[in-house]
């Protein structure tokens, strides 16, 4: 399946947090009040290449995306992502989740930001997008110290045992798609995906591959640095 190379607007994206008022905030500040395993990787890294920022306040979806601007956001700058809704444990949850590293590269790492054309897409796309955002969710407990992660970390045996995003409605959206025939066999596709990403992420893998991660687009951030225009 193909993914959308959609780079981002750096003059629109930085121009529009400016207007609003919106600070950046280094991740290695965000972390130094924090005591989680994502405060842990920022820490860890170089100062500059995460840049947060509050969403709530600058947000605007539809005219973000139209020029270029996504909830992820790779720029000569740093990767430029929202403090909350979703948190930063979300977002850094997401970085380590995606499996092709070309995709980091792109803003929203080649996803689709507009959560209408999921819909229209049909049952399949939806499913994709469910699926990873599952798996995002459980290496997200871990970030946050909720759960151990590792071979023994206790597994999921209900729905009430996961952290899930209740606007899928996944009893609606996927009843009628392939093997699924009614919601107890979605809940059980859910808990027995969850489960598989709770022990094969251990704390170990989390710190290996976002030091990967980050080295893949230091190397890409140089580039777009070297890319921009010099002001007279």
């Amino acid at each position: 399946m193909g993914y959308i190379h959609k780079v981002c607007n750096e003059d629109f994206l930085f121009n529009h947090l400016a207007f609003q008022k919106a600070e950046l905030i280094d991740g290695n500040t965000w972390a130094q009040n924090k005591n989680n395993l994502c405060a842990e990787l920022l820490r860890s890294e170089d100062p500059g290449l995460f840049l947060f920022y509050d969403c709530i306040a600058t947000r605007n979806v539809g005219e973000a995306w139209a020029h270029g601007v996504g909830t992820y956001s790779p720029t000569s700058r740093g990767l430029v992502m929202p403090s909350d809704f979703p948190s930063i444990e979300h977002e850094i949850a997401h970085f380590l989740e995606m499996g092709n590293i070309e995709r980091l590269k792109f803003c929203d790492m080649g996803m689709d930001s507009d959560p209408g054309k999921w819909y229209e897409r049909g049952p399949s796309i939806l499913f994709i997008g469910f699926s990873r955002e599952l798996r995002t969710r459980q290496i997200q407990k871990i970030l946050e110290g909720e759960i151990e992660g590792g071979p023994n970390c206790k597994l999921a045996k209900s729905m009430n045992d996961l952290t899930t995003n209740q606007s899928w409605h996944p009893d609606q959206q996927f009843s009628d798609f392939g093997k699924f025939k009614s919601a107890k066999e979605v809940e059980d596709y859910m808990i027995d995906l969850c489960n598989k990403v709770r022990q094969n992420w251990t704390q170990e893998k989390i710190r290996f591959e976002f030091k990967r991660r980050c080295a893949f687009m230091r190397e890409h951030v140089g580039s777009l640095q070297s890319e921009r225009p010099v002001a007279a």
